[in-house]
């Protein structure tokens, strides 16, 4: 029983889908799959010049799409930053440019559980 009530937290969160659940839990029984927020970031002067990185827009886009389109590119195990319908992929960031969560607040289009920046920032995130 106690092993039951232990559980009981995670599959409510993955039945509800809240955003109140970390994404981290969002995506426990696909682990290949999961998700860390690095945060939100101010989108000007974000990455560093050494490596201009690539970019693309992507329909319905999501945490997964882009990391997979940066895959291809040859940026796998990076962040990868989203801002609307945009995939950013670098192998650095300017961690300077960090700010409060609250700055991106518009829902990714492919998946509500994700951030996808807000005016002037992107969200990052690190699959």
């Amino acid at each position: 029983m106690a092993k039951f009530l232990g559980f009981l937290p995670v599959l409510v969160c993955v039945l509800s889908f809240t955003d109140a659940c970390p994404n981290t839990i969002k995506n426990a029984f696909n682990p290949d799959d999961t998700i860390k927020e690095t945060g939100c970031y101010y989108a000007d002067g974000m990455f560093i010049d050494a490596d201009s990185g690539t970019s693309a827009d992507i329909e319905n886009a999501q945490p997964q799409k882009c990391h997979k389109f940066c895959a291809e590119k040859g940026y796998s195990n990076q962040f990868v930053i989203l801002q609307y319908e945009t995939c950013h992929c670098n192998k650095a960031f300017r961690r300077h440019a960090k700010r409060d969560a609250s700055k991106c607040d518009v829902d990714c289009r492919g998946s509500h559980l994700f951030k996808c920046g807000g005016k002037g920032f992107a969200s990052g995130y690190y699959l």
